[in-house]
This record gives C-alpha cells, sequence and structure tokens, in this order.
C-alpha cells in the first residue's frame, strides 16, 4: 500500500463542533457517506484503518481507535446515549449519557454493527454483522449477537 496520509470517498464528512476535536493517522480510508463528527468530544484515529461506505463516529466525550482496523458498511460507532428518565420533557431535549469507546488495534468490525457508549473493545477482535456492543470484549475474541456475546476465542 501506498504510504499516503487520509483517502476520503465522495460525500464524506467531518464535523467539529463545541470544541471537539479529531486527529487521523497515516493510510486511512473512508469510502462514500462516512461521518466523523467531534460534538465536543475527541476522536482519535490510529494508522492503517478502513472506514466502508456509511460508517458513523459521533462523539460528545472520546472515542478511541487502534491502528490496522477495518470497518464494514453502514458500522455506528457512538459514544452517548439519549437520556430519557425525566418523563415531562421530550427525549430530544434530555441530557446525554456520555461514557468513553475504546476500540484496540487489529479489529475487524463486520457491516451494520453498532458500538454504543462505554464499550472497550480490546486487541485482535472480530466484531460479527449485524452486532451491538454494549460493553467490555476481550482481546483475542470473535463476539457477535445483540447484544454481542463471546462466539469463540481466535
Amino acid at each position: 500500500m501506498d504510504d499516503f496520509g487520509l483517502a476520503v470517498g465522495p460525500r464524506v464528512s467531518f464535523t467539529i463542533d463545541e470544541g471537539g476535536a479529531i486527529r487521523i493517522g497515516r493510510r486511512v480510508q473512508l469510502r462514500e457517506g462516512c461521518e466523523v463528527w467531534a460534538v465536543g468530544g475527541r476522536i482519535d484515529i490510529g494508522e492503517n484503518v478502513f472506514f466502508n461506505r456509511f460508517c458513523s463516529l459521533i462523539a460528545r466525550g472520546g472515542i478511541e481507535i487502534g491502528s490496522d482496523c477495518l470497518f464494514g458498511p453502514n458500522v455506528g460507532v457512538y459514544d452517548h446515549d439519549h437520556r430519557f428518565d425525566d418523563d415531562t420533557r421530550p427525549i430530544w431535549a434530555q441530557a446525554h449519557r456520555v461514557a468513553p469507546v475504546s476500540i484496540g488495534s487489529n479489529v475487524w468490525i463486520g457491516a451494520n454493527a453498532i458500538i454504543t457508549a462505554g464499550a472497550q473493545i480490546g486487541d485482535r477482535v472480530v466484531v460479527g454483522a449485524n452486532s451491538v456492543v454494549t460493553g467490555d470484549v476481550e482481546s483475542g475474541t470473535m463476539v457477535a449477537g445483540v447484544p454481542a456475546k463471546l462466539v469463540r476465542r481466535l
């Protein structure tokens, strides 16, 4: 692979709001329609990371991604959830619950997977397509399902 910095496909958007920050390592590719949005949070992406079409990374606190990772199409990574415990206010008007997300190195996240607030994924992990990761994933494992559970050790 050539030693390029950043390869960006059509309709990719980068947004930095409310003092957020984005740091991207070398040899990162974002295919068509990806969204990288630091809404007061920080997004750190390591080297040699590939995002297939229509991935979303949205941080109000922090999202950290290691090196040598693959993201299938339509993967969503969010470090926040909407609160909904105040029944006198619409959900959209309530505060967010924010918890950092960490994705290790040498990780493959399959198509349509969702990584939620507080998820901590170790190194050399495979996340099956259509899975929802809600907590900790041990290094050297494959997880799948809703919520994602251990399938096997690698």
